[in-house]
């Protein structure tokens, strides 16, 4: 089975629960594993702005689905979690993004392995900084870590779990033993976001 990476996003609603839902969801899609996650992350909205802030995190996978097949089942999921039709970048209870398909690349109408601007996002490169930071990119050719390290201090901001921006909490990855995935591992998330969560 190839290793898989997704990453998850929730800005509506109960964001953290929504990421919980997907993280149980995905351990029950066919013939596929879900073996670790990362922390989960506070992030400021990409493209259209003008939206709440998102919690985001990579899980890790094994699976024998084909990538066509994958994507199928994470738009599904994200339907069965409340996802609705909106614009682009806009706000979402659920987005799943396939990052990585072990080292292969892919490209249809629908679809593109490795995710053509996974190297540009500082909330999927910190979750990978944790799971997997000497990760090849089978196109760019550079690892995960030197992946992060290129990213401009405005981009490495835009992310923090508790109270820290990461350029004052550099991103550490786990230990050789893997959590429990279907739970959330991360910090309260801290002042710079007073909303509170809407649970429901």
């Amino acid at each position: 089975m190839p290793t898989i990476y997704l990453s998850l996003g929730s800005n509506l609603g109960n964001r953290r629960l929504h990421i919980k839902q997907a993280k149980t969801a995905i351990s029950h899609w066919p013939k596929s594993a879900l073996l670790a996650s990362s922390s989960l992350y506070e992030t400021l909205p990409q493209g259209f702005t003008k939206q709440s802030n998102f919690f985001n995190c990579v899980v890790k996978i094994k699976t024998d689905l084909l990538p066509t097949a994958l994507l199928l089942w994470a738009k599904m999921t994200e339907l069965a979690i409340g996802r609705r039709p909106g614009i682009r970048w806009g706000p979402r209870k659920l987005d799943i993004d396939i990052l990585f398909y072990g080292g292969e690349t892919f490209k249809n109408a629908l679809l593109a392995i490795p995710h053509p601007r996974l190297h540009q996002r500082a909330f999927v490169l910190v979750g990978l900084m944790e799971l997997c930071p000497g990760l090849i990119h089978p196109k760019l050719k550079s690892s995960v870590r030197q992946m992060w390290q290129a990213l401009s201090e405005t981009r490495r901001q835009s992310v923090w779990r508790g109270t820290s921006p990461f350029r004052h909490c550099e991103p550490q990855a786990k230990q050789s033993h893997e959590e429990n995935p279907n739970e959330i591992a991360a910090a309260p998330m801290g002042p710079r976001n007073d909303r509170k969560e809407v649970v429901g």
